[in-house]
């Protein structure tokens, strides 16, 4: 007991504060020693054996049965052999009997015997006794008997014998050898040597050794004498080690999978894989649960249980952090300690929905996400993500691969995917207290390659179905892309001046086959194509190119004001301006077409729809500068008529706040008003219903304000809570209702009333107003019960816990029942679950509120005896069923293993004729010569489950011109440095194929390249690439993944061109994406461009410059800017895009699509915000823009466009 005591104090001292007194409990007292001691020769069957016992440890009056066993037999059989020999003494020197057993001859068979006594309980001699077999070389047999005097013991450690040497001549040396078990090749090693014979019998004759036997596996020894003058003899002797206590720790296992974790209702469950030990059985091993709050020294423990691997921890607190360990310790009390694991029970965040139609994959080797974001009630800090996937096949995500956490994420792709294969995938959530939740698992089965064809367009045609002066629209026909619908397809179009030489791309349509392309210039040769997309985003066909000249400019006429035309002043406040202006004219736009916008302050337009505008929100005393402008329908704009106003000066500041009177008249006292009950100030009127309370006040006055232009505002919160929410609700509003309440809910409603300088006035606070109770009750829908599946030890006991939902039912309490009370007892309130007797149960909890119809769960309970039995194979696939194969060809099997939880699921292959196929270990089969063979996989696990395929083998001769079945590369996944060089093998299948011939190649030679001969050179750093082997005969594919080690940058765009003034945003993208390097911006030529941190560039002045973007590592990336004034700058150049959104302009108006409300906002192409606005889905016309260079940004995309 004390050595118990120790280790736990040892271990947790100042840690842990749990006691100690239920492992003490399980110390066992020492064991009986018996040595055997021979005193006369070992002899044969049939002969007489006698041997001395000497007890140590013995009781006075004990008695003792004698039992035998020849060699080691596997059913651990014991033979009677004497009993009722009594013992007489404190000690007893020699202690005989005699027993006609012995060895066969010729067959040296080794003996043991064990020892059971009345009262000091069971124990066995460790000593072997082995036959004498070998004669004498030398005439006579001289005899040596090896005497054990000490404990024999283990390798490495010290083990001393005692040498009785009778017949022996004097002055007679020795050499002595030993032998480990029984050899077949009869191997002895040497010992010692010349310990020289100095009598005629020496009682007493020692020496020490390191040999001895493997902890856990004892191993009998023998030891051989050779004597110099008698020649050599054997002792017959064998020692066997004594069980020496186990000192060795047992090894813990791990914690299951996303175990330890909170389940809720204040219950933690631990689950893990068993424990592994050198001498105790592992059902044998004991476990200790432990656990305490953080921050905290105080340890809670459970019981001590044999052979679990669950527990559940009851009753923690909410919102807290709790340290977790489990402890195994053998049966000497050896013991390890499980990793320690720190469990949050805070409130998990709420995992939202997958965005429709994902996952899904976007090619043979990539899937992409997207999802909603999830809620979180407990935290304010940003939630993060991390998507964890991995093979259909596995087991446990453990053996998957998860991304980086990344806060705010909704989106992310899985690449490096293997083809036609399932991939199971889940998000999971987590919030800053590291509470975390998951979102449903996902299965996605990534296509073929021969199914998931690259868009190709079968017929390459496109045609200008209209032209202009200044846009065209193109029409061509769909692509393909096999299993893609044509409704899916993304298409670019590209365009350029015959004359010059770089291509612009114009935009991006998805599932349609015409473009609209504005903003070209007048009488002038174009060339366009327009290319389809993969879902990787890279063009993989193009068009025909499309070559037309532009119609001559029409119209460039300006519309007019007449002579003498003035902007009319029609009011002025000390907020706001009122203007209007007279008719424009046109030579060919109509009145009524007109169109007018008005620059104001030179630092934005405005784009009114008739002839007068207000601005508000001025400055009161502020002067402010109009141009108003006249626009026909070709976007052409007249001089501007001028105006400048001044806004009128402010009256004299309100002292007084507003006053709250009874009577609501204006001109009240300017005093701040007194609250007081009865007379003077009027409560709020509060009519509580059951999800609303409709409130209503009396008018409030002012000094200065008149009374229908007070505003006013309400607060509510929960009287339980401390936030008040704010509601304005405007000008002279003496009403409202607040709607969306909780009812039988107490709340606290302030109102508050405004002046038109920010003065304000509480009314009298209504505290607890509380609204209706709810007329309907909620009954429960269903019962929870956690664990799911409870397995039990005979006499182990378990607590269920059971979960009423929804949660607001009133009454959420079960009543717990079992099918067999007799094998598992259930407490009806508390759901504890006592094991009585081996069998399976049904544990159910009924809940008790009926009114809704009667709910319940019930959940299966396993109660074994001892060791959980072993769970069997009870089926066993192999595939392909039937296999054609010819001579000289290897394959593999796959097998599939049911159930996928049985204990033992390896299989042993053998094939019916090995002289047509052989079959080895895994399935690897070897076509040998013509005929059939069958192959059976049978499980080792003794349950006989086994299955079966048949192959036939064919002549080689006939495979002379058989077609390729598929292509191998050697290697799956390479990583290299940047410039490094491999060589990838791939062969062609099978190997009796007529035509062996494949071909390299890239999906992106930027990150990797590869020559005709495999080999592999690494460019891009941070990059992955697929190097792809594709047979000449059927086009079969297999490829290697090549991972470029490092960080790389690239800005996009890599060349621009600006005029002076304007700016342009870089996007510096580093490989790999989520680089932890951080980016800084320069310029080589700050006369012509600047760029700012962020990597906004400013054109200054006409000349070139270069801006690099530096990584903290020393990688760089650059864009020339080349300014100049009086350029047509890059039309409809999309800048960002990380949307499904377009942006255009046609006829001098701006035209925006999205495919949901989204914000947008516009700007001059100098950085100023001319209009922020929320589009609604479809296409939106943003009017009245003057000609010229914008920036619009829709949601993330962000695109130039130009407006003539």
């Amino acid at each position: 007991m004390k050595r118990y005591i120790l280790w736990i104090a040892l271990a947790l001292a100042g840690l842990m504060g749990f006691a100690t007194d239920a492992w003490a409990k399980k110390a066992k007292k020492p064991k009986p020693q018996a040595y055997f001691v021979r005193v006369d020769p070992s002899v044969h069957a049939g002969e007489v054996w006698k041997v001395k016992i000497d007890i140590l440890d013995a009781q006075p009056g004990e008695t003792f049965t004698y039992h035998w066993q020849s060699g080691f037999p596997h059913d651990n059989t014991w033979v009677h052999l004497e009993d009722n020999a009594v013992y007489s003494g404190t000690h007893t020197s020699e202690f005989g009997f005699k027993t006609k057993v012995g060895a066969t001859k010729g067959w040296a068979l080794p003996f043991r015997c064990k020892i059971v006594g009345s009262k000091s309980g069971k124990f066995y001699s460790n000593e072997i006794m082995m036959p004498d077999v070998i004669p004498s070389e030398s005439g006579g047999k001289a005899r040596a008997y090896i005497v054990h005097i000490g404990s024999s013991v283990y390798a490495g450690e010290v083990w001393k014998v005692k040498l009785d040497i009778l017949n022996a001549q004097p002055g007679e040396t020795f050499t002595y050898h030993w032998q480990s078990g029984f050899p077949k090749d009869n191997t002895w090693y040497h010992l010692g040597d010349n310990a020289v014979y100095s009598g005629t019998h020496t009682s007493e004759f020692g020496f020490k050794t390191k040999v001895g036997a493997t902890k856990g596996f004892p191993i009998p020894f023998r030891c051989k004498i050779v004597g110099s003058k008698s020649g050599k003899f054997y002792s017959t002797e064998i020692m066997m080690p004594d069980p020496i206590p186990d000192k060795d720790h047992p090894t813990a296992g791990k914690y299951k999978e996303d175990y330890p974790k909170y389940i809720g209702n204040g219950v933690i469950e631990v689950k893990w894989w068993p424990g592994e030990d050198n001498a105790t059985q592992q059902k044998d091993l004991r476990y200790l649960v432990t656990w305490r709050k953080k921050p905290g020294n105080t340890w809670y423990e459970s019981k001590i249980y044999e052979n679990i691997t669950s527990y559940m921890i009851t009753n923690v607190d909410p919102d807290a952090k709790y340290e977790v360990l489990v402890i195994v310790s053998d049966k000497t009390g050896n013991r390890k300690f499980y990793p320690y694991k720190t469990v949050s029970t805070f409130s998990a965040p709420t995992a939202g929905k997958y965005v429709a139609g994902y996952p899904k994959a976007i090619s043979p080797y990539g899937i992409k996400l997207q999802w909603e974001p999830a809620t979180d009630g407990t935290t304010v800090k940003p939630l993060k993500y991390q998507v964890q996937w991995m093979k259909a096949s596995e087991s446990y995500w453990s053996m998957g691969y998860r991304s980086e956490e990344k806060a705010g994420m909704t989106k992310y792709i899985i690449g490096g995917l293997m083809e036609n294969t399932e991939y199971l995938m889940r998000v999971r959530v987590v919030n800053a207290n590291g509470a975390e939740a998951f979102y449903r698992h996902a299965v996605v089965k990534t296509p073929s390659v021969a199914y998931f064809e690259q868009p190709k367009f079968k017929d390459k045609r496109i045609s200008v179905v209209e032209k202009r002066d200044r846009a065209v629209t193109l029409q061509w026909k769909p692509a393909q892309a096999g299993w893609k619908p044509k409704s899916e397809l993304r298409y670019k179009v590209f365009e350029k001046d015959v004359w010059k030489l770089r291509w612009v791309f114009l935009g991006e349509v998805v599932g349609k086959t015409e473009y609209t392309v504005t903003g070209l210039v007048p009488d002038t040769y174009y060339r366009m194509f327009a290319t389809v997309v993969n879902e990787e985003g890279r063009s993989t066909d193009q068009t025909n190119y499309a070559e037309f000249r532009t119609e001559k400019k029409r119209d460039e006429i300006r519309p007019t004001f007449d002579e003498g035309a003035q902007v009319t002043v029609d009011e002025v406040t000390e907020t706001s301006i009122t203007l209007s202006w007279p008719q424009g004219k046109d030579n060919e736009t109509k009145d009524e077409k007109m169109r007018y916008t008005i620059m104001v302050d030179k630092r934005g337009y405005a784009n009114p729809k008739t002839r007068t505008h207000t601005f508000t929100d001025l400055e009161p005393g502020s002067t402010h500068k109009y141009w108003v402008y006249a626009l026909d329908e070709r976007g052409n704009r007249s001089k501007p008529l001028f105006v400048t106003v001044t806004t009128k000066t402010p009256a004299p500041p309100d002292l007084y706040p507003p006053s709250v009177s009874e009577s609501g008249a204006f001109g009240a006292t300017f005093k701040q008003p007194t609250l007081r009950s009865g007379s003077g100030l009027k409560q709020v009127s509060v009519t509580p219903a059951e999800n609303a309370l409709k409130l209503s006040w009396s008018a409030a006055v002012d000094d200065v304000t008149p009374v229908p232009e007070l505003f006013y505002e309400v607060f509510v919160k929960k009287s339980a809570e401390a936030v008040w929410p704010a509601k304005p609700l405007g000008t002279n509003k003496l009403t409202h209702t607040l709607t969306g309440l909780t009812p039988g809910t107490e709340y606290d409603v302030c109102v508050t009333v405004y002046d038109k300088t920010g003065k304000h006035t509480d009314y009298p606070w209504v505290l607890k107003a509380k609204t209706k109770p709810s007329v309907v009750i909620p009954h429960p829908a269903s019962v929870d019960i956690a664990p799911g599946v409870l397995d039990l030890q005979v006499s182990a006991s378990a607590r269920l816990t059971a979960t009423v939902l929804p949660e607001n039912v009133a009454d959420k309490s079960v009543t717990w029942s079992s099918n067999l009370p007799n094998i598992a007892l259930v407490n009806p309130t508390t759901g504890e679950v006592t094991a009585l007797a081996v069998g399976k149960a049904e544990i159910t909890a009924t809940a008790n509120d009926k009114a809704g119809g009667t709910k319940k769960k019930t959940i299966g309970v396993n109660v074994y005896e001892g060791a959980m039995t072993q769970r069997l194979v009870t089926e066993v696939r192999i595939m392909p069923a039937d296999l054609t194969l010819y001579e000289g060809e290897e394959m593999d099997y796959t097998e599939d293993v049911q159930p996928a939880e049985a204990d033992d699921k390896e299989l042993t292959w053998t094939s019916s004729d090995p002289t047509v196929a052989t079959i080895a270990a895994g399935g690897h089969v070897k076509a040998l010569k013509a005929g059939t063979t069958t192959i059976t996989a049978t499980a080792d696990d003794g349950s006989g489950a086994y299955g079966q395929a048949r192959i036939t083998v064919r002549p080689k001769a006939e495979a002379a011109e058989r077609k390729a079945t598929g292509i191998v590369v050697d290697q799956k996944k390479c990583i290299l440095k940047e410039k490094a060089t491999t060589m990838l093998t791939a062969r062609v299948l099978p190997v009796t194929a007529a035509d062996k011939g494949f071909r390299w190649s890239s999906s992106d030679p930027r990150v990797a390249s590869v020559n005709s001969d495999g080999v592999v050179t690494a460019h891009l750093p941070g990059g992955t690439a697929l190097i792809r082997a594709t047979a000449d005969d059927g086009g079969w594919t297999d490829y290697c993944v090549i991972k470029v080690e490092g960080t790389s940058v690239q800005l996009t765009p890599n060349v621009f061109t600006l005029e002076p003034g304007e700016s342009l945003e870089l996007q510096a993208t580093t490989q790999p994406w989520d680089s932890p390097m951080t980016k800084s911006f320069s310029s080589n030529n700050l006369s012509v461009a600047e760029v700012d941190k962020d990597g906004v560039v400013k054109a200054k002045a006409v000349g070139d410059a270069t801006i690099t973007v530096t990584l903290s590592g020393g990688q760089k990336a650059t864009c020339n800017i080349t300014v100049k004034k009086g350029g047509e700058g890059n039309a409809n150049e999309l800048i960002v895009d990380d949307s499904n959104s377009r942006v255009w302009a046609a006829d001098g108006i701006l035209y925006l699509s999205t495919e949901q409300p989204i914000d947008v906002e516009v700007f001059s192409f100098s950085g100023l915000l001319l209009k922020k606005f929320k589009a609604s889905t479809g296409t939106t016309p943003v009017e009245h823009l003057p000609t010229g260079l914008y920036v619009v940004r829709v949601g993330q995309q962000t695109t130039k466009v130009v407006i003539r």
